[in-house]
């Protein structure tokens, strides 16, 4: 067992080691030696990382030595976080191979809650780096085991999400034992998942749920892994091991984010000896996109198997079907350039055994650098900041968002990417009621088109656009276009789904909304923030028993989201579940000033349940609030409706309409239904240039 705290894992803000009081605010508990757990006699301390402290024990009972990790007290009295770490520790212990560190059980001695580990003896691989080069032979016998130990976690379901050379230790005999397999997955909390950002899940003390050398694109945007993320961190570790150098070095943490997100690793530091195969192993395993990386680490392991057999050279076979798919590859690059007009990579030679040459960005070209990137590093690191901030979605947090964007800019005009991040942080301004939408939708559209004129191949601002005019302009063919266009440049750009589902409820189009979120969740599959939308928008075309479905699946992976529980209320009081809706909107904490918006559906939820007093409690609340903030009118209108207000609603609801704060999708909600059958609702849709019509409109 491992936990090595020399190991970098990031610059970006985290708790101070102790507090005011002089406490270790992670709540590690002192030195155990010398003390007893249960069966186990601790004998030394081993060292200290983001998930506990972890001794040299003996276990009393079978005579044998373990590796204890101590769990921290903060982390051991959070209990849905322990109940989810305890179900994830039932299946690892179930994973049972020679080249992953077992993990014995689960206990608690007192108020101490510990996992008995086996102990694992032996150098890392960061040690075995940092003494210089490691020979080829050596490199690829430690890979092929790291690649036998993925391939069997990944076989089970299992994601490690933190592969690096810290993680791994070859044993006296030559063994190498993949240590704290899944564990880190156990203790993160997401923050906001599902659109292009840097925020990285965090442990529950604030450090990375992964370190950033090695962290995938789509971690470093703050996507939810998949078992591609560990093939990602495995041509990492395979390029280091071969190189003796990380693929993404960089002088800060966040110039190598912006290295992984932005630029391709130096092919020529790979030894000339190194075979082609295991250089485009590499490089398969290194692709930016999820989608084309190499798909399982079955094929990772047959290629070094094949690498490791003495005297091997490709045979004519391999050489034919490697021409073969360099053939289909060409065509299909340049298919997909005549369609979208973008540029592509010319593909990597496919004989000899010399190291390939760089290749540039997938989509750049050789002769002109991208507008979406910058030369300027702390322009870079400013945008990454921005899209730390983004992520956080809290009021102040959009605020610094746009702030640090802004400062990108100032640095590098022509930075395309922060344009587009200005963009989105005053689309969310905006939509969040942080920023009156006059003030905030007009700039996120004038920063959008800014993006879009310095690097038109550009997606998220096209997808900005089409969220704008479906938020803001009620243009329903220009939102169309927009998110056609978004999903045309990159297919697999979430967020563009997500949003262009919203786009498809807004007009009516029941079947293609489900259709464009069950896309979204298509290409970010775990992602929190869109399994709830799942749930969310069959809620809106009332497949009441799915949305139940969903909601309950998203409430597994994230059981303290307070909006996933309010629309599971929200569900239990459409399936005439009154008493069930009340018990889970007593477990909610509401509070106007940090979210209004769940206020008012709480508000709302109570009042068709018949609990009208609670209902009127809250509205007050709200309405005092919106004396002191701004609140779209067309949330306070979700209550007022419940109880029956019908006037006071449909003024909320034109009030909404004047000042283009109206998220018409939300009419075709069944929290507007006491009103659907008076004439005035359908005043609000012409308005809006909308009909009463799809199987959600009645």
């Amino acid at each position: 067992m491992n936990s090595d705290p020399r190991e970098d894992t990031g610059s970006l803000p985290r708790p101070d080691p102790v507090d005011a009081a002089g406490r270790d605010p992670r709540g590690l508990a002192s030195d155990l030696t010398g003390r007893t757990l249960g069966r186990y006699e601790i004998l030394s301390k081993l060292g200290e990382g983001g998930m506990g402290e972890v001794y040299r024990a003996r276990d009393t009972e079978l005579r044998r030595e373990v590796a204890i990790k101590v769990l921290p007290g903060r982390l051991a009295s959070d209990a849905d976080r322990l109940a989810r770490l305890k179900r994830e520790a039932r299946t690892l212990a179930a994973l049972n191979h020679p080249n992953i560190a077992t993990l014995y059980e689960f206990q608690s001695a007192g108020d101490t809650e510990f996992l008995a580990m086996e102990l694992v003896l032996g150098d890392t691989l960061r040690d075995f780096i940092a003494r210089g080069e490691v020979p080829l032979e050596q490199a690829l016998m430690i890979a092929g085991q790291v690649a036998d130990a993925l391939e069997a976690a990944h076989e089970k379901g299992i994601t490690h999400r933190d592969i690096k050379p810290a993680n791994i230790k070859v044993t006296p005999d030559g063994r190498v034992k993949v240590l704290d397999f899944g564990l880190a997955k156990s203790t993160t909390v997401p923050e906001v998942a599902g659109t292009a950002s840097l925020t990285v899940a965090r442990t529950y003390d604030g450090h990375f749920a992964g370190t950033p050398a090695y962290m995938s694109p789509e971690q470093v945007r703050a996507r939810s892994p998949d078992h591609r993320a560990d093939i990602w961190a495995f041509g990492c570790l395979l390029f280091e091991l071969l190189s003796g150098q990380r693929p993404f070095a960089g002088d800060t943490v966040s110039d190598e984010l912006a290295r992984i997100l932005e630029r391709e690793p130096n092919w020529k530091a790979l030894p000339s000896s190194t075979p082609t195969a295991v250089v485009h192993l590499i490089q398969r395993c290194l692709e930016k996109e999820a989608e084309r990386r190499l798909p399982t680490m079955t094929e990772a392991r047959r290629v070094i198997a094949d690498a490791q057999r003495p005297g091997w050279r490709p045979s004519r076979r391999d050489v034919a079907l490697a021409v073969l798919f360099g053939a289909i590859l060409v065509a299909v690059l340049a298919g997909y350039r005549l369609i979208t007009g973008r540029p592509t990579a010319s593909p990597p030679a496919l004989s000899g055994n010399a190291a390939p040459p760089v290749r540039p960005p997938a989509g750049r070209d050789d002769a002109r650098p991208s507008a979406a990137a910058t030369t300027d590093p702390v322009a870079e690191r400013l945008y990454l900041q921005g899209r730390f901030f983004w992520n956080r979605r809290t009021d102040e947090d959009l605020r610094k968002s746009a702030d640090s964007f802004q400062q990108a800019i100032s640095r590098d005009p022509n930075y395309a990417r922060a344009w587009a991040g200005l963009a989105d942080a005053y689309l969310m301004l905006g939509a969040w009621s942080v920023v009156q939408p006059k003030d905030a939708y007009p700039r996120a559209k004038a920063a959008a088109e800014r993006a879009i004129a310095l690097d038109e191949s550009l997606a998220e601002p096209h997808a900005t656009l089409g969220y704008f005019k479906t938020l803001y302009e009620w243009d329903w063919p220009g939102a169309d276009r927009e998110f056609r266009r978004a999903i045309q440049l990159q297919p697999g750009y979430s967020t563009a789904h997500h949003w262009y589902a919203y786009y498809f409820v807004t007009v009516g189009d029941a079947v293609h909304a489900i259709e464009e979120i069950e896309r979204a969740r298509q290409f970010e599959p775990l992602s929190q923030v869109i399994n709830a939308e799942v749930g969310y928008f069959y809620l809106t075309v009332r497949n009441y028993p799915r949305a139940l479905e969903e909601i309950r699946k998203t409430i597994e992976l994230d059981p303290a989201s307070p909006q996933t529980r309010l629309w599971l209320a929200e569900v239990y009081e459409l399936l005439k579940r009154p008493r069930d809706a009340i018990a889970e909107l007593r477990t909610l904490e509401l509070d106007p000033s940090h979210d209004s918006g769940q206020v008012a559906l709480a508000a709302a939820t109570y009042a068709r349940c018949g609990d009208r007093n609670t209902a009127l409690a809250l509205i007050r609340r709200l309405e005092a609030r919106a004396k002191e903030r701004y609140i779209m009118p067309a949330l306070l209108a979700f209550p007022y409706a419940a109880i029956g207000d019908k006037d006071r609603a449909f003024e909320l609801l034109d009030q909404a309409i004047d000042e283009r704060s109206m998220v018409p999708s939300w009419l075709r909600l069944p929290r507007y239904d006491p009103l659907r059958t008076d004439a005035r609702f359908k005043a609000i849709l012409d308005r809006l240039g909308l009909k009463m019509n799809g199987a959600n409109a009645e």
